[in-house]
């Protein structure tokens, strides 16, 4: 989703800089460059050895692999390194990494408890595929998907679609066709959290599979079920306090999903007020953090 973003923030950060910088050849505006330089340098010393938000692949048992020593050797001289959960940590810490427990940054867009404006019986479903790297046979996943979808509208609920990666969009007409549904509604969201959160809100319950689809429907206070189809899924669900809200791809039941969406719609408001507190506790703590570098980038200009 934000990918495409990020692309135009480092476009626009690239040709700010001096010709030098670009194409290695010599750069007629030397005051340009010397102002680059200064810039560069307090942007250095401000953020230098702070790494958050990142989530690491779950080794906490085991020989530890080549590529976690990598990254100790990495991380350990910094000075702060916060991550998405407990496991990430645990992991980390294998290696000599104190790394803290900061949550998922997504939580900066916790809305307000009034935000969540649920309509009787809507449904947001969240659907894709990860070119192979799901828990389980990604066919297998989305027959059942399918068959979700066929069962949640049979039963009188009205579906939404939400793709978030272009890729994704083949997947998700493919599993509304599926499910018999001739004309679905899909809204496509590949940048722009508000966006989707203004659409998202009306939803009672939310069902998804990529993680920040489901992380910012949850930062909406809709009551979600997440489809586990990497570890950071249930790492972030963990942090939000929904861990029995989140089914492993490759082990889904469709009665089980039923039941969970059904649970979801009776239970909402308390499920959707321990999600606020989670996420608000975890944006706290981004707060606080982007405090401090901005005071230490205030003090280093």
């Amino acid at each position: 989703m934000f990918r495409a973003r990020q692309n135009r923030i480092f476009t626009r950060f690239r040709e700010s800089l001096p010709q030098a910088n670009r194409r290695g050849e010599a750069a007629p505006d030397c005051d340009a460059r010397r102002r680059h330089a200064n810039r560069r340098s307090i942007a250095h010393r401000a953020l230098q050895g702070r790494v958050f938000g990142a989530g690491v692949t779950p080794a906490v048992t085991g020989p530890v692999p080549d590529w976690l020593e990598s990254w100790g050797k990495v991380l350990r001289p910094l000075r702060y390194v916060g991550v998405r959960g407990p496991e990430s940590a645990a992991t980390l810490q294998r290696v000599g990494v104190d790394a803290q427990v900061l949550g998922d940054p997504v939580c900066w867009f916790s809305q307000a408890t009034s935000f969540w404006k649920p309509q009787q019986g809507v449904i947001g479903l969240n659907v894709g595929h990860s070119h192979g790297h799901m828990y389980g046979q990604e066919d297998v996943i989305q027959t059942q998907l399918s068959t979700l979808a066929k069962e949640l509208v049979g039963a009188g609920n009205r579906l939404e679609f939400f793709c978030v990666w272009p890729e994704d969009l083949a997947t998700t007409k493919k599993v509304a066709a599926a499910a018999g549904i001739a004309d679905p509604v899909i809204h496509e969201i590949y940048e722009g959290a508000a966006k989707f959160q203004q659409i998202v809100r009306r939803m009672q319950v939310f069902v998804g599979i990529k993680l920040h689809a489901v992380a910012l429907a949850m930062c909406s206070n809709v009551p979600s079920l997440m489809i586990e189809y990497r570890p950071k899924c249930r790492e972030f669900a963990s942090t939000m306090g929904v861990e029995n809200y989140c089914i492993r791809s490759d082990s889904l039941d469709v009665p089980r999903l039923l039941d969970l969406v059904v649970e979801l719609q009776s239970s909402g408001d308390t499920v959707s007020a321990s999600m606020h507190q989670h996420a608000q506790t975890i944006r706290n703590r981004l707060v606080q953090l982007s405090s401090t570098l901005v005071k230490e980038f205030k003090f280093a200009s």
